[in-house]
């Protein structure tokens, strides 16, 4: 299918030509919880790096916005994001901005377009669980893939979009697995973060947090990821919004 030039741009030119335009990416220290901490994993493709951004050299992000947020994947640090979902929830941390649309993509391991979708903001700020569109296509089975929001700061040029993006790859729940998550006394974050089941964490820590915001433990473990992922200057508790 056809991809808007705005991602194609930043996952070709970032992956494959580099000097072209000027791109970055975030590097993103390991978690330091021991309990949370993911195995050495899956490296991404071609040493692609979670997280990744483009960003443009006018922000679309309002005045009240500290300057130092950004738009930021939430993804493993050089790794890939594995799911046991074929429609996975993506997460990602959203700045207050003045842009009405996000754009989302999503590619192949041969960054071949597969999927391609336009989002109205909203309300939207913080951190964003964005569940899998029912118009996109499933994800298949050790297969990796490579997703992209697009922050549409201006319709009439592209070239300003603000693009972030992370891999992601299904697998197949083990049976050792299923076992620990089935007993009585099993802790489903820790688990699905040691088998770098990033997605499913991050879902089950964030619904937890909602049930239970004086659960002191849960607040802990929220805070070591956030500090693992640099966005604890962005967060002040457990600002999420999720677009059901």
């Amino acid at each position: 299918m056809t991809i808007s030039c705005s991602a194609l741009r930043c996952i070709f030119l970032s992956f494959s030509l580099g000097a072209t335009l000027n791109f970055y990416f975030d590097t993103l220290p390991p978690v330091t919880a021991q309990s949370i901490e993911p195995p050495p994993g899956q490296g991404a493709p071609n040493g692609t790096v979670g997280g990744g951004s483009r960003t443009s050299t006018r922000f679309c992000v309002k005045a009240s916005s500290t300057p130092s947020r950004k738009l930021k994947a939430l993804t493993p640090q050089g790794q890939i994001g594995l799911t046991v979902s074929d429609r996975p929830h993506l997460w990602f941390y959203l700045p207050k901005t003045t842009a009405q649309t996000l754009e989302l993509s999503l590619f192949d391991a041969q960054m071949n377009g597969l999927y391609q979708t336009t989002l109205s903001i909203n309300e939207w700020t913080g951190l964003v669980n964005l569940p899998w569109p029912e118009t996109a296509p499933k994800l298949h089975h050790n297969q990796p893939y490579y997703w992209t929001i697009a922050l549409i700061c201006n319709p009439r040029d592209r070239t300003d979009d603000w693009v972030v993006g992370g891999w992601i790859k299904r697998v197949e729940l083990d049976q050792k697995l299923s076992a620990a998550l089935a007993a009585t006394d099993a802790d489903p974050i820790s688990l699905y973060m040691q088998r770098g089941l990033w997605h499913e964490a991050l879902s089950i820590l964030s619904e937890r947090r909602r049930n239970e915001p004086e659960n002191s433990a849960l607040a802990t473990i929220w805070a070591k990821i956030l500090q693992a992922i640099d966005l604890t200057t962005h967060l002040s508790a457990a600002s999420t919004t999720s677009n059901k």
